[in-house]
């Protein structure tokens, strides 16, 4: 089983790490998606080793949510931001990808010393969300740092699911209502800049201030 949870925790760090290189608005829902079933796939691992039903029902509800609804509720956005293509931001991609690598070393070397369960797990999740951090700092399309957030919402879950493990139905409910509140008001973010600005650049955006 903790053979099966690297794999998952690494799906997540995989997909955010393709985040920060991704080019197009499609590459970058499928990136989104990747981390959804990473998040859903931990869930499903920790119901089936402590024998919790309720987080086999998280595990489906995630699914549905974050790997159906928020990526469909998302695209329904302008064509100049789904057909915009580029990797705008001030560093080249080799330099954000050394960025990457040392993040992820230094979360994976520093999280085993804390004690936390499942160590090398909630190691590698802590890497994926620096990775989700870094992306907002390396590009500059509104896209990707929309992309960018819903990712954070799903590293930081799938961070408490390893260390924390059950939060109860209340709270899984209320998580994901908070996802799709997200992902709402980012798509109307990403259309008001859109067709007010005609931009995706999100360096442009102190223009339309007022």
């Amino acid at each position: 089983m903790e053979m099966l949870e690297r794999f998952l925790a690494t799906t997540i760090w995989l997909g955010a790490g393709l985040v920060v290189m991704i080019r197009t608005f499609p590459g970058a829902r499928a990136a989104y998606r990747l981390q959804a079933l990473g998040e859903a796939g931990l869930a499903f691992a920790a119901g089936w080793a402590g024998g919790h039903p309720e987080l086999d029902a998280l595990g489906v509800a995630v699914l549905v949510v974050k790997g159906l609804v928020v990526p469909w509720w998302t695209s329904a956005v302008p064509d100049r931001v789904r057909r915009d293509y580029g990797a705008r931001g001030p560093f080249g991609m080799a330099t954000a990808l050394a960025f990457g690598v040392a993040l992820t070393v230094a979360a994976v070397l520093l999280v085993p010393r804390l004690g936390p369960p499942h160590p090398v797990v909630a190691g590698v999740v802590l890497a994926a969300f620096l990775l989700g951090l870094l992306s907002l700092v390396v590009r500059h399309e509104t896209w990707i740092m929309a992309w960018a957030l819903l990712g954070l919402d799903t590293q930081a879950a799938s961070f408490a699911l390893v260390v924390g493990g059950r939060q109860g139905p209340v709270l899984d409910g209320l998580a994901l209502a908070v996802t799709l509140g997200l992902a709402w008001v980012l798509r109307e973010a990403l259309r008001r800049v859109a067709d007010l600005g005609h931009t995706t650049d999100a360096r442009s955006l102190k223009e339309l201030v007022g």
